[in-house]
């Protein structure tokens, strides 16, 4: 899994997250970007979201080529909050960035970046795709969010959490946050390679609310 942070953010702000994915035994890398992260030399910038999509794949090949491993080729992620989910979303809609490697892509509270090539959703990527986004994104991103689930041509699932704001659905220390954790790991498992439920259904079963209904909305293609 390579995990791409927000703008003017770092990987320290999703230890929680990042963690849960560790913990249900992938290996994780979370960079942090040249242009946008808040810890590096330079005002963070937001015009970069293409140069980080390509930092994501190589990322992608370090990992594959380097001694962290064993990395199986056959099973990696992609993930990213706000603008990391509009990195996200450039590698899984612009034909011009798809990675072929991938297998799945987690955009959270992300959108579709000025500046990336129409049509977008032609990519012919492979793989599943979770969007995930709060009702009550503070930053207007549920409407945006929604926008890039419905170009994508991949199967696909977003989930909107009812009253979640823009980053503690995610991060945050609570049952809600627990569970939607626990949703994405779920989603993960199943797209890279575990069992798939009997209907073959494999995204409605990934998003079966764990808490209840009235946490979140979810709609599949």
């Amino acid at each position: 899994m390579v995990f791409a942070p927000g703008y003017d953010s770092d990987p320290e702000a999703y230890t929680t997250l990042l963690e849960s994915w560790a913990a249900a035994g992938f290996l994780v890398a979370a960079p942090d970007f040249p242009g946008s992260a808040d810890d590096l030399p330079g005002a963070p910038v937001e015009t970069d979201i293409t140069e980080q999509a390509l930092d994501v794949s190589f990322v992608v090949s370090s990992l594959l080529t380097g001694s962290e491993g064993p990395v199986d080729p056959g099973r990696i992620a992609v993930a990213g909050h706000s603008d990391g989910g509009d990195t996200v979303a450039v590698l899984a809609l612009d034909p011009g960035y798809r990675d072929p490697r991938i297998r799945a892509y987690v955009s959270l509270a992300g959108q579709l970046p000025a500046g990336v090539d129409d049509p977008f959703g032609s990519s012919t990527a492979t793989g599943d795709f979770l969007v995930m986004v709060g009702s009550d994104d503070q930053y207007g991103e549920a409407p945006l969010s929604r926008t890039v689930f419905d170009l994508a041509t991949m199967p696909k699932a977003l989930v909107v959490i009812t009253g979640g704001d823009h980053l503690g659905p995610f991060e945050g220390s609570s049952p809600l946050g627990d569970a939607v954790r626990a949703a994405i790991v779920r989603f993960l498992d199943l797209t890279l390679g575990g069992p798939v439920p009997v209907d073959g259904d494999r995204m409605t079963s990934v998003l079966d609310p764990p808490v209840g209904s009235d946490f979140w909305t979810v709609t599949t293609g």
